[in-house]
């Protein structure tokens, strides 16, 4: 059918560890020669579950880093576990590279009463856990969450409507103007791609993917996306 890759869309694939060994085991078993991504959280997975996905065929996991300010996790209620946010995270994408698993590191700035300096811990954190991609979202406050009940009454029908997280906020809770967070997220990106060890080591690990998909389309759109969402903010 043509189909090269498998993406399991769940937002937390790794919820039930019990249910991701009997997918791998199921895949290994019957010799499914297929490769896959999904979404994980890094206080989910371990070494010997991240082994096993390799073997089963997962070639990339999506992790929601979300802030590198143990404030920010613990006012966004990240931390189920109550563990060390950041040693979770740099743990878990140490094993990823060990094994071979490709990472996406997915961040949120504009984050509730977040300030300047929480959003550079951000990048520094980024840096160090080295993912081989990054997604940087604006915090959006979407119908049925915790804080949607808090700021309803600012909400119209039409900012709701607008509201998107690849988009600047209809209503900005952090601590850092909204324009600004447009020039922050372009930092963010810059301040990882264009980093030269960065470079290097992206188009080494990745030259023949480049090479036998020189039209990729998914990151055009998404660039374009962003511009998108950036002319209508300043408008």
């Amino acid at each position: 059918m043509g189909v090269n890759i498998v993406a399991f869309d769940d937002d937390d694939f790794t919820l039930s560890i019990k249910h991701v060994e009997g997918i791998c085991l199921e895949i290994i078993e019957r010799g499914l020669n297929i490769k896959w991504i999904a979404h994980s959280r890094v206080d989910e997975v371990k070494f010997s579950l991240m082994k096993l996905m390799k073997e089963a065929g997962c070639v990339l996991l999506k992790f929601g880093i979300e802030s590198g300010s143990q404030r920010i996790i613990d006012i966004l209620d990240k931390n189920t576990y109550n563990l060390d946010w950041i040693k979770t995270s740099y743990n878990a994408f140490h094993y990823a590279r060990k094994i071979d698993i490709a990472t996406c590191a997915l961040f949120i700035i504009g984050n509730p009463t977040e300030t300047e300096q929480e959003v550079k811990n951000t990048i520094k954190l980024a840096r160090k856990l080295k993912p081989d991609f990054i997604q940087i979202h604006f915090f959006t406050i979407y119908p049925g969450s915790i804080i949607y009940e808090r700021f309803k009454n600012e909400l119209t029908v039409d900012k709701l409507s607008a509201m998107y997280h690849y988009c600047l906020p209809e209503l900005n809770v952090s601590s850092i103007q909204a324009i600004k967070l447009l020039k922050i997220r372009a930092y963010f990106y810059k301040k990882l791609f264009l980093n030269p060890s960065f470079i290097i080591e992206h188009f080494l690990k990745y030259i023949l993917f480049y090479l036998c998909n020189i039209n990729v389309a998914s990151l055009l759109s998404q660039r374009f996306k962003f511009q998108k969402c950036s002319r209508r903010a300043k408008a």
